[in-house]
């Protein structure tokens, strides 16, 4: 499948919390998804077991804690966190030079990375096994 086929089908995609079916994502689950359909390394998935908002962040925050992640430069495949990631509330995957993310309210949006005001964002590689 095509970068372009990629970011087309996703945007497809409706905005549910936890979300992880294709059709119908989180921001998490959108990163997940485009990993799996681009062939670039899957991180983990922390968030299939919590139950609400609150408890969600606390182990996102946890998970990002790892020694698996490598901060970067935003650049093909990596993931951005918002607004750090210690901190994160948010996240999107760089794609064609782009960022593709989701959101309650609007659903997937692909962003160039020139229109995106990186000061709000930490990016990383997940280098897991």
């Amino acid at each position: 499948m095509s970068t372009a086929a990629v970011i087309h089908a996703l945007q497809g995609a409706a905005y549910v919390p936890v979300g992880r079916n294709p059709d119908a994502l989180d921001c998490w689950g959108l990163v997940l998804e485009a990993c799996r359909r681009m062939g670039w390394p899957v991180p983990p998935d922390p968030m299939e077991a919590a139950a609400g908002p609150r408890a969600r962040a606390a182990i996102f925050a946890r998970h990002l804690d790892g020694s698996e992640w490598q901060r970067c430069a935003p650049g093909e495949g990596s993931i951005g966190f918002s607004p750090s990631m210690g901190r994160a509330l948010h996240a999107g995957i760089v794609i064609a030079g782009g960022l593709l993310d989701t959101a309650e309210g609007r659903g997937v949006r692909w962003t160039p990375l020139a229109e995106i005001n990186l000061a709000d964002w930490e990016f990383a590689r997940w280098a897991g096994s």
